[in-house]
């Protein structure tokens, strides 16, 4: 019993020393490089400004309304054979992939976190919607990098072609993995809105801001982790692929000249660190 207190204390003197170490490490790098590290904030908040804001915010308030209004609960949406059949989850979650396909990566993060708030389903059917409503929308695939970085429109139509049905592939594949979660099968359909139209607007503007803030944080933090990087000359290959792990509006940007479109749709699906913060 002593003897593995002594290796438990051990382990954990261990870990907080080398996260010690590691932290005070980053502090001296971002004392050493202080032009590049809010050089890179800045960068990713003007990204944020120019396109994040504008193409995240009014999805996650519509998606975010459409949930609090009690529209999920609709008959059509509740029989849709894609999500009770194909999908096995609860009807419920019919409007979550559509509007995590078409609003980009948070929404459905944000609409299947709503659901499980309101007991609509269970947290594992939540991990499921994750799994596959997860992806950038059409603004950022066939205007952002279709039209703006291969300088072509059909190009991004196919990526977003790509993730849509890639998305929807795992889908049907994650019936496989949770086809023995029956824990919760949705509430009633005739289950009334509990808010007003305008007391919805109010806490979904409130908590899509929020949500939005928080994103540009993560945005032009990892903005300023990619411009300390550059600060060392890496090799042109390193500092594609740490751009891949880390952001993908960046990572796009820089990838689009050298890789085919089917790596460009791994990267986007894959979203970075970034999107997964």
């Amino acid at each position: 019993m002593q003897m593995n207190q002594r290796i438990s204390f051990s382990l954990k003197t261990l870990s907080f020393t080398l996260e010690s170490l590691c932290l005070l490490a980053l502090a001296c790098l971002l004392l050493w490089f202080p032009r590049q590290t809010s050089f890179g904030v800045s960068q990713g908040l003007r990204l944020c400004f120019s396109s994040v804001i504008g193409a995240v915010l009014p999805f996650l308030v519509v998606s975010k309304l459409f949930i609090l209004r009690g529209l999920h609960r609709h008959p059509l949406l509740r029989r849709s054979l894609f999500t009770t059949r194909l999908l096995q989850l609860p009807g419920a979650c019919a409007a979550v992939f559509p509007f995590s396909m078409i609003g980009g990566y948070p929404v459905g993060a944000s609409m299947a976190a709503q659901l499980a708030k309101e007991g609509q389903i269970s947290e594992r059917q939540a991990q499921q919607l994750m799994l596959f409503c997860f992806g950038p929308g059409p603004s950022f695939l066939i205007s952002a990098v279709g039209a703006g970085m291969l300088h072509s429109r059909k190009a991004g139509m196919v990526l977003y072609g790509a993730v849509v049905g890639g998305a929807a592939l795992t889908g049907l594949f994650t019936r496989c993995l949770y086809r023995t979660d029956k824990t919760m099968k949705g509430k009633p359909e005739s289950d009334p809105s509990r808010l007003s139209f305008a007391a919805a607007l109010n806490n979904a503007a409130g908590e899509s801001i929020q949500a939005t803030l928080l994103i540009c944080g993560f945005v032009a933090l990892f903005s300023s982790a990619l411009q300390l990087l550059s600060a060392f000359r890496l090799p042109q290959q390193l500092q594609l692929f740490a751009a891949a792990a880390l952001e993908v509006t960046n990572a796009c940007s820089l990838l689009s000249p050298h890789v085919s479109l089917p790596v460009l749709a791994a990267v986007t699906v894959w979203g970075g660190c970034c999107t997964h913060c």
